[in-house]
């Protein structure tokens, strides 16, 4: 936590004097940083990071990433993680875009419902495939 350099000793997120435009910047990144648990952030960095590679692989767009990225980027999510996880790190992805002054690209996007539904009954057939007969 950064100390406020005025004379009250608090921290710069619960102080009112900010002396510069680094100051503000400061309390703003500590506000963000307090608004998630500390096992979300990690969440949500695991998921930015392999958003980020995927991005790299596919030389596709991350910040700010279109409705096409997300939608190929849950495919390969599809196959290797959960429907529960998928949505995890759709939100991380979200509130990265947010965080950096994007719209959400996972806003609105009637396909990711459909894919997260097939990769729920995938799921459903992998682990039940008796089901399927």
């Amino acid at each position: 936590m950064l100390l406020c350099s005025c004379s009250t000793g608090k921290s710069k997120t619960n102080c009112n004097t900010w002396n510069s435009k680094h100051d503000l910047k400061a309390s703003l990144e500590d506000l963000l940083r307090l608004a998630f648990a500390p096992s979300t952030r990690a969440t949500y960095a695991a998921a930015i990071s392999r958003f980020k590679r995927f991005c790299l692989l596919y030389r596709m767009p991350a910040l700010p990433a279109d409705k096409e990225t997300i939608i190929y980027f849950t495919v390969t999510m599809s196959r290797a993680l959960s429907p529960a996880t998928i949505k995890v790190y759709l939100s991380a992805i979200s509130s990265w875009h947010q965080q950096n002054g994007y719209k959400s690209p996972t806003s609105y996007n009637p396909m990711l419902s459909l894919i997260i539904k097939g990769a729920r009954m995938l799921l459903r057939a992998t682990v039940n495939p008796q089901d399927n007969q």
